[in-house]
């Protein structure tokens, strides 16, 4: 999905007018998805295009279905009053495409921030909060429960060579990242922005 394809694609479905001046930006950040910001006269939002193969070197790969699991994540979240997550304004899951809204303007994007060597030592408890609230509004829903027991697209992102490069890498890591490995039931990849991390938190 390139831009002029994409605009084509809101056109149609009735998103953004066919007179309507629309400026597209692919994002950075991702690695197997694109995602656009759509900026128009009147709205600004995001276009996330769920994709199988990643297409910037990394040799990842997931089945698009996780789409419908991370769309019906945000959406039961939402019910549950967890408003700091973006709105869900449309989703086509035939072609695994999503239009969210768009974060506030005065949002601060964390992943700048780590990579320019800024640690916020904050983060790491707002995210245990939200973890905490997440888990004492859902954990007794049994409905989810069934529904989320499996997600195929997420159990395929299993990078075991990509980790043990980083151990090999990262040997002052190396000792946590295999005990998290023994313990989880989905290996990962780290970024630089993830090591960062881990490091922040493990301090």
């Amino acid at each position: 999905m390139n831009k002029v394809k994409l605009k084509t694609y809101l056109i149609e479905r009735k998103i953004i007018k066919a007179h309507e001046e629309a400026k597209i930006t692919l994002l950075s950040g991702g690695y197997i998805n694109n995602v656009f910001s759509v900026q128009t006269k009147n709205s600004k939002f995001i276009v996330k295009v769920y994709q199988e193969q990643a297409s910037s070197g990394f040799q990842l790969g997931a089945s698009k279905e996780r789409a419908i699991y991370e769309i019906r994540a945000l959406r039961e979240m939402k019910k549950r009053g967890i408003t700091c997550l973006p709105d869900v304004l449309f989703f086509d899951k035939t072609n695994y495409i999503a239009v969210l809204s768009n974060a506030p303007s005065d949002t601060e994007n964390y992943n700048t921030q780590l990579l320019n060597g800024k640690i916020n030592p904050v983060i790491p408890s707002l995210l245990g909060r939200f973890s905490a609230e997440l888990h004492s509004k859902t954990m007794h829903d049994k409905t989810l429960k069934k529904f989320f027991r499996s997600n195929p697209g997420y159990e395929e992102l299993r990078y075991k060579a990509s980790l043990e490069l980083h151990m090999h890498r990262n040997s002052d890591v190396a000792h946590e990242l295999k005990k998290i490995q023994k313990t989880s039931r989905v290996s990962f990849t780290l970024t630089r922005r993830q090591r960062m991390c881990l490091f922040t938190i493990m301090q």
